[in-house]
């Protein structure tokens, strides 16, 4: 699992906490927050070595957190990556019946949405 983080320092730990016990690598790349992120995620770490932390020295975007991410994952050996955004607009009980089509071969790749009905897109502010 690759976790992108930049000011989560509200959520984090929650995320974290969340993700099921059969997700083997939880690989959160910090993007240079100026928080306290990446000091909760390494606290957590002690705590449970599932979560490696890696920390960007400048910020490089999702995009450049997730290219950290997936090649780190690729190193561990992962057959499968889970992206999930550590802000916790994600969750992670979802997991399992977004990669049960990856693991039975009947797709290369699975996308979740977090707005499962148009209730919770109403809800959303115009600026997003």
């Amino acid at each position: 699992m690759v976790i992108p983080s930049f000011k989560t320092e509200n959520e984090i730990v929650s995320v974290l906490n969340g993700i099921p016990s059969f997700v083997r690598h939880i690989i959160v790349v910090d993007d240079a927050s100026p928080d306290s992120s990446a000091d909760l995620v390494a606290a957590a770490a002690k705590r449970n070595r599932r979560i490696l932390l890696i920390r960007h020295e400048a910020n490089q975007g999702v995009g450049g957190a997730m290219v950290t991410g997936f090649k780190k994952a690729l190193e561990l050996g992962a057959e499968i990556v889970i992206k999930l955004d550590g802000d916790g607009q994600m969750d992670p009980q979802y997991i399992p019946a977004l990669i049960t089509p990856l693991i039975a071969g009947e797709a290369d790749y699975a996308k979740g949405n977090r707005f499962r009905d148009f209730a919770s897109l109403q809800q959303m502010p115009l600026i997003r």
